[in-house]
């Protein structure tokens, strides 16, 4: 029995771990993307406005938060299962194919997150008039290779969405202190992407 259990993490979970790819699904509750400049607060800048690719490239954008506001912000980086949605905070593009149904960019098959406890280095302080890709750390690659399977014309939003930590296993210690981290749902500007 216990020789099965060693075949089964050392042969199956590396596997299921190359299983992982990345696509888009459906999510048809998503918010749509910011329709009024905001002046005040979290504003979040998705660049360049329009750009055309081939099927299957990698899609470069410049993401940008960029607090408005007179007091610091503190923003959570995407953490091991932002991906899929396992855990807050959620960290996606969203994109609608020629006016058709919104669908994020997302984790299909791979293996569960860990839910390590939130560290100081998950965090992002942006000062008044300070901006930031949030796009780091060890589970933000995946944000940085969007793709196109199929050609046509997509409109195309970055969404951020963090109100609440889970309540996981506490894997690396005493968590960080989020309870100040902003909380809500947030979008960017729509941009344009032609894959031909």
């Amino acid at each position: 029995m216990k020789r099965t259990g060693l075949v089964v993490l050392t042969v199956l979970v590396p596997l299921l771990a190359l299983a992982g790819s990345f696509s888009w699904l459906p999510d048809a509750p998503a918010p749509g993307p910011r329709a009024v400049d905001l002046i005040h607060g979290l504003r979040i800048n998705l660049e360049p406005a329009e750009q055309t690719v081939k099927v299957g490239d990698v899609v470069n954008f410049k993401v940008v938060f960029l607090n408005q506001g007179p007091d610091p912000i503190r923003i959570v980086r995407p953490l091991d299962g932002s991906e899929a949605r396992w855990q807050q905070p959620y960290h996606d593009f969203i994109a609608k194919r020629n006016g058709g149904e919104a669908r994020r960019w997302s984790l299909l098959g791979g293996r569960p997150a860990r839910m390590a406890a939130l560290s100081a280095a998950d965090v992002i302080v942006l000062k008044k008039g300070e901006s930031a890709d949030p796009r780091q750390g060890p589970y933000a690659e995946y944000l940085k290779t969007v793709s196109f399977r199929d050609a046509g014309t997509y409109q195309v939003w970055y969404l951020y969405v963090f109100e609440r930590v889970n309540d996981s296993h506490d894997i690396d210690g005493t968590p960080a202190d989020v309870s100040t981290a902003l909380r809500g749902i947030f979008t960017s500007n729509a941009v344009k992407v032609i894959a031909q």
